[in-house]
């Protein structure tokens, strides 16, 4: 994805690491310079449900322009996610 702020989320072994990058073409998107989101719980498995629960936060508008999306709760925003179930490494 082209021009896109990304949080990306990854756990092994039961605890869980979050990146903050943005995608300026097509291609692995590069982790920004000062991450401005935090993993606020471990994650939670629920086995039985097959589900991972967990907790970021950001501020609405962290200040990096350039980086980062601005979010304004008057306005919707489109959002999509991904994810890759299974063993592996990001990055």
């Amino acid at each position: 994805m082209m021009n896109t702020d990304m949080i990306t989320w990854s756990a092994k072994n039961g605890v869980g690491r979050i990146y903050d990058s943005y995608s300026f073409g097509h291609g692995k998107p590069k982790e920004d310079k000062v991450q401005n989101v935090e993993l606020a719980s471990n994650p939670s498995f629920n086995k039985s449900e097959d589900r991972v629960s967990f907790v970021i936060r950001r501020k609405l508008d962290t200040g990096d322009s350039d980086n980062d999306f601005v979010v304004r709760l008057d306005e919707d925003i489109a959002m999509s996610y991904a994810y890759k179930q299974g063993s592996g490494n990001v990055g």
